[in-house]
């Protein structure tokens, strides 16, 4: 605040000092931000209630930008005229779920396959199914994908290729007309990569 001080001599005369004293506050320096993390991802620390900042990362500022591989913790000093604070921040590195559907196959046409994911809480494939397991036929190569989150909310992804062999296609006609006109007059198997034809 504003101080005056106010001198009245003897003989009448009289001067005034004005005196302006500002009070400083001691630091009192705390950390805000995500305490907990997946792993490959940024996380921004704000330190506050302080001047100068010096972070135990070498840094000046009053925000830093941090991606921890592992649980850290953060330090910062605060300093100003009259004294220094300082605060420590834990941070929680979580790990992504495990998950894997396998190596690419190829199967023949007509093949039904059931895939099944795992690691997570929650799933979500490419073809609009959100549970664990899918059963699919494809009828041409095809990718899937799905995608689990886990109770930290970490995500994990993983694909697989379902390829179609078509030497393993067949047609066997539902009807013939054996009466010699040169027209469907036998009955016959077509297809590709046939090693054994068994009529009952």
């Amino acid at each position: 605040g504003t101080y005056f001080d106010s001198l009245i001599s003897a003989v009448g005369c009289d001067s005034i000092t004005t005196t302006i004293l500002t009070i400083n506050n001691s630091p009192n320096t705390i950390i805000n931000g995500i305490s907990n993390i997946c792993k490959g991802e940024n996380a921004i620390l704000i330190a506050s209630g302080g001047g100068n900042y010096l972070w135990n990362t070498g840094a000046t500022n009053d925000t830093i930008n941090v991606s921890p591989t592992v649980n850290t913790v953060y330090n910062v000093t605060s300093t100003n005229t009259c004294g220094s604070d300082s605060d420590l921040f834990s941070m929680t590195v979580n790990l992504p779920p495990t998950l894997s559907l396998g190596n690419d196959t190829t199967v023949g046409l007509g093949t039904t396959l059931q895939l099944v994911s795992s690691g997570g809480n929650t799933y979500q494939w490419n073809t609009g199914e959100n549970t664990a397991a899918i059963t699919v036929s494809p009828t041409e190569t095809t990718i899937y994908y799905v995608t689990t989150t886990d109770i930290n909310g970490c995500t994990a992804t993983d694909s697989i290729r379902i390829s179609i062999d078509s030497r393993c296609e067949y047609y066997l006609p539902t009807i013939f007309t054996p009466n010699g006109d040169g027209i469907n007059d036998k009955v016959f198997l077509t297809g590709s990569g046939i090693k054994a034809i068994k009529l009952l």
